[in-house]
């Protein structure tokens, strides 16, 4: 597994580099995951569709031939048969169609290698990667806490690390997609970082608000993960009339729930 060094946290463009291919290997792992489920999909999809034809009624016709012995008459006498008899039966069976059953089989055969591929431990890339980017969230937001000034202007270490947490707040909110969040887990890794993250370097930050925002207005799938770090009432006149403008002309129609969410951290 990759060690953090010191010269990783030198500049925000350093440590940039560093997690760049880590986050590429979480995206690259919620699209493998989001083709598995595809397949899945797919493959229950087929076998559905096929089960009801796996039989057939088909119409059958027999023909027995019934031997007569005989029988007695009112005055005991006996009466004999006239000979063999011919009876005709027409009836429905259910025939099964071999086509059919050749096609279940190919589907359950994909079903039980997809389930093979899909109970297998997550890829060791990934789960380093997973692991560094947590270290890496961890010593940020650590010493970003370190560094107080009781003056207006706060120390440079204490700006480094601010700015170090918002690229990396930003690159991981760049992946946030319909396939990540269709994986639980990089579901559930990416709210906690962006939580922890937006909470310490983004939110209350009166220079952060407006990026913020034009970064949730140009992909409304962000809202959920990014507004929770929205504090529009931290900001300047001038920039929360940009904000104000931002939602209330670059959002369309057809998403006023996002602005609603939105105007609603006003207060």
């Amino acid at each position: 597994m990759q060690q953090l060094s010191d010269s990783d946290f030198a500049s925000a463009e350093r440590l940039a580099a560093v997690s760049a291919p880590l986050v590429e290997a979480l995206a690259e792992h919620a699209k493998q995951y989001n083709l598995s489920t595809r397949e899945y999909g797919y493959l229950a999809c087929t076998y559905l569709e096929l089960a009801p034809g796996l039989y057939e009624n088909a119409r059958k016709q027999a023909v027995r031939k019934v031997h007569c012995a005989g029988t007695v008459g009112p005055k005991k006498e006996k009466l004999a048969c006239c000979g063999v008899a011919t009876l005709a039966f027409e009836y429905e069976e259910a025939t099964r169609q071999e086509q059919v059953a050749a096609r279940m089989r190919q589907s359950e055969e994909g079903f039980r290698g997809l389930t093979q591929k899909m109970q297998t431990p997550t890829p060791r890339r990934v789960s380093d990667a997973v692991t560094v980017l947590e270290n890496m969230i961890g010593r940020i937001l650590m010493s970003y806490s370190r560094y107080t000034s009781a003056s207006a202007s706060p120390p440079p270490e204490k700006l480094l690390y601010q700015e170090m947490g918002v690229r990396l707040f930003y690159d991981l909110a760049e992946i946030l997609s319909e396939e990540v969040g269709d994986c639980p887990a990089l579901r559930h890794f990416l709210s906690s970082s962006l939580e922890l993250l937006g909470g310490s370097v983004v939110a209350d930050k009166p220079d952060r608000c407006l990026q913020l925002v034009e970064r949730i207005v140009r992909s409304s799938l962000l809202a959920e993960f990014l507004t929770p770090s929205f504090t529009p009432n931290v900001a300047d006149a001038q920039t929360f009339l940009a904000i104000y403008e931002k939602i209330a002309f670059g959002i369309p129609d057809d998403n006023s729930s996002l602005a609603f969410v939105m105007m609603s951290k006003v207060s």
